[in-house]
């Protein structure tokens, strides 16, 4: 993939990553997880993290997702809503439907290591 390609593919992230960020915080049932949050700090992550796992170029600096969300105890409930926003964020910016799959496919790979408590 040549330059302009990744930095148009990571520019497309940082938007979708944004907007759904702002939908967390913003969500009456789980933006209270995010009030003591670095937004800043979390967005970068997740674009990079999202970058990464859909074929880079990018490198994800962070945890992995059993010890960033360990003791958290984040429900089965509360990731169903943050990957509803996902979804609906990726739609919003019209998303081809495969991506928006393969994506939440991804996402929900992750949810042995993120939901704690049913």
């Amino acid at each position: 993939m040549n330059t302009f390609l990744k930095s148009e593919k990571k520019g497309a992230i940082t938007a979708v990553v944004d907007v759904f960020a702002n939908r967390l915080v913003a969500d009456p049932q789980v933006g209270g997880r995010f009030a003591s949050a670095d937004l800043k700090r979390f967005k970068m992550l997740n674009t990079e993290l999202v970058c990464m796992a859909t074929g880079g170029p990018c490198q994800y600096p962070g945890r992995d997702m059993k010890i960033t969300h360990n003791g958290m105890r984040i429900s089965q409930k509360e990731f169903d809503i943050v990957a509803g926003h996902l979804k609906a964020t990726l739609r919003k910016f019209k998303v081809p439907r495969q991506e928006q799959k393969e994506l939440m496919g991804i996402i929900g790979s992750l949810q042995k290591d993120i939901v704690e408590k049913s």
